[in-house]
């Protein structure tokens, strides 16, 4: 199984040294995953990529927004995008990742959490994936 951080280590010479770092500093405890079923995102390197993504974002967010953040929002959003290449690259489900991680999962789940806290101004049962502008099915 592929390590995620081997694997994004190939991409990290296309970034500035600033943002390389604060991603590498986001995954550096990353493990390989356990070996996930051909064509499945259960367990790859997207998802644990993904994973390491949203913790990091939730981290920056609660921890307050200011000009000081935009390196570490920066990275997040570099780091998601990457786990949906990998997948890509990996010939992992990219879909089912979509699916698990995206606006109707995790990302939309805990974005709707955290409107229920107060952590945002906006309204707790807005549906997140209507501000990304996806259509429903």
């Amino acid at each position: 199984m592929t390590d995620p951080r081997a694997w994004l280590e190939t991409r990290l010479d296309e970034v500035s040294p600033e943002l390389a770092d604060a991603i590498r500093g986001i995954v550096g405890s990353l493990r390989p995953p356990a070996a996930a079923p051909p064509g499945s995102s259960v367990g790859s390197v997207g998802e644990s990529l993904a994973l390491a993504a949203i913790e990091h974002l939730e981290r920056v967010v609660s921890a307050g927004s200011d000009r000081s953040a935009a390196l570490d929002l920066l990275a997040a959003d570099a780091l998601l995008t990457y786990a949906f290449e990998a997948a890509a690259d990996l010939d992992e489900d990219v879909a089912a990742l979509a699916d698990r991680v995206g606006p109707r999962g995790l990302l939309g789940e805990r974005l709707l959490q955290a409107r229920a806290a107060g952590d945002t101004g906006t309204d707790p049962g807005e549906d997140p994936a209507e501000e990304t502008g996806k259509e429903t099915g």
